[in-house]
């Protein structure tokens, strides 16, 4: 097996391995279409071969300088290759975060070199495809930029119940501008329930292929009345008109929330690892 950078005569190949499954693989091949081979800035891309057929990938974002973590590794292919791949993300630097298929994810973590994992949680990916037939829902649409100071506070309590971290401990404004600016992007879309925004969430990439969804929430006092189910549904007859299908990860021990997502026809596909690494 052989680890080296991509490039553009790798293209081809890239996208072989990553469209045998294009669910696990939105992320990466919608970077890659829109981010031709190389990418040098702002994402590194490694492949592992065995007699010239790649059999590994793994994509690094964001690594501001020489020999300093990317800010995220997402890994994919062969187990044992992906290791390789860990491997030599550690001789760059290694990385502040890991996401991707488990199995991958966990030997490209062992590749790095176990470092310590203050977050390290296993979820599941889900997949709709379908809209569904005459089943309740909720419109949603994009939130406005006067809802700022109702979004801000939600979308810092799901980061809590999700990571346990505060995003507005030390500097709250950082945290509203992040907030403000996904709003003016469209990234985030809620719906409403007696004139409240009972609902949340964040669009992440968004293509003709798929679109990933995440960050999901539904204020506490809103909880147990089916309204996570309800909105899903919105989403799905909301994006899945332009685009082949709508993914989300979710923790797999969150069991009302994959009840919520699984009435709203989704279905269980890939087991995913996300960790955050403290690289000190």
């Amino acid at each position: 097996m052989k680890v080296r950078q991509l490039g553009p005569n790798d293209t081809h190949a890239a996208l072989m391995l990553l469209n045998s499954d294009p669910a696990t693989n939105l992320y990466q091949i919608d970077i890659l279409l829109r981010n031709p081979l190389p990418s040098f800035s702002l994402y590194e891309w490694r492949g592992v071969f065995v007699d010239q057929t790649l059999v590994a990938i793994s994509l690094s974002a964001a690594r501001l300088k020489p020999r300093s973590p990317s800010s995220l590794c997402v890994p994919y292919g062969d187990p044992d290759a992906c290791r390789l791949l860990g491997e030599a993300e550690a001789k760059l630097g290694g990385t502040a975060n890991l996401l991707g298929p488990k199995m991958a994810s966990d030997m490209l973590y062992a590749g790095l070199g176990q470092p310590k994992a203050p977050v390290w949680y296993d979820e599941q990916l889900y997949v709709c495809r379908e809209q569904g037939v005459d089943e309740p829902y909720l419109t949603i649409r994009p939130a406005m930029t006067e809802e700022l100071d109702i979004l801000e506070p939600m979308a810092a309590q799901m980061q809590m119940e999700d990571v346990g971290s505060d995003p507005r401990k030390g500097n709250i404004e950082a945290h509203r501008h992040r907030i403000a600016q996904q709003i003016r992007q469209q990234r985030i879309w809620v719906a409403e329930v007696d004139s409240q925004i009972a609902f949340s969430m964040n669009v992440g990439t968004q293509s003709p292929l798929g679109v990933q969804v995440g960050s999901i929430f539904v204020p506490p006092h809103m909880r147990r009345r089916g309204i996570a189910t309800r909105a899903m549904r919105g989403v799905n007859l909301h994006f899945l008109r332009q685009s082949a299908m709508v993914t989300l990860l979710v923790r797999k021990d969150n069991i009302p929330a994959i009840r919520a997502y699984q009435k709203a026809n989704y279905i269980g596909h890939t087991d995913f690892r996300l960790a955050e690494l403290n690289l000190e």
